[in-house]
């Protein structure tokens, strides 16, 4: 039996399902914001935690299709379409990460 992706990816779940879900514009009005609140609220190992989480995810999942579901399952509730699609998205979602690591 293969773990949940929440088990697998838990900085990546906490991101997606408690700040950039259905309600993520409680943060701003871009998902991004929504990211970056995460980014706030996460100690710097935790950043840089979910940063290497998302590297992996990356490469672990290399459609689109693939992507889609697993942001799916990590609860996210962002509609990935108005960046390109979950990987132009998920790029995104790294520049945040990236940066606000770097602080």
């Amino acid at each position: 039996m293969t773990r949940p992706l929440a088990e697998s990816y838990p900085l990546l779940h906490r991101l997606f399902a408690g700040y950039a879900n259905q309600d993520f514009d409680a943060h701003g009005a871009d998902p991004l914001d929504a990211v970056r609140a995460f980014a706030r609220d996460a100690t710097p190992p935790e950043r840089a935690a979910a940063l290497e989480e998302l590297r992996r995810l990356r490469a672990a999942r290399t459609t689109e299709r693939a992507l889609s579901s697993a942001l799916a399952r990590l609860r996210s509730g962002v509609d990935p379409a108005a960046y390109g699609g979950t990987g132009p998205f998920l790029d995104a979602v790294a520049k945040v990460l990236a940066a606000s690591a770097a602080r």
